[in-house]
């Protein structure tokens, strides 16, 4: 879902729980930070997780980037890093 709807450009940071992106919006060009986070099949992780992206939905602050949207998806181990480090080195080849 998320390759449907952005175009990655670059890796601007990595933690213990996932790799943030800079993204382009396909239809709108806009460019987006998006933080691909890999939880493990746990009912109480997922529920974190799920706390976070509500808490991040309600926080409207001038200093804090503006959280826009969320989603669920199910790769297959290892796809996270081994799919986005070719997509984004096949963005950079072509430009």
């Amino acid at each position: 879902r998320f390759l449907e709807e952005f175009i990655p450009i670059r890796i601007i940071g990595e933690g213990a729980f996932g790799i943030v992106y800079e993204a382009e919006h396909r239809l709108t060009k806009l460019k987006y930070a998006v933080k691909r986070v890999h939880i493990k099949p746990n009912l109480r992780l997922m529920r974190r997780a799920r706390r976070e992206a509500t808490m991040l939905a309600n926080l409207d602050h001038p200093g804090i980037v503006r959280y826009q949207h969320s989603c669920i998806e199910k790769p297959p181990p290892g796809w996270q890093t081994s799919r986005w480090r070719f997509l984004l080195q096949s963005a950079n080849e072509k430009k």
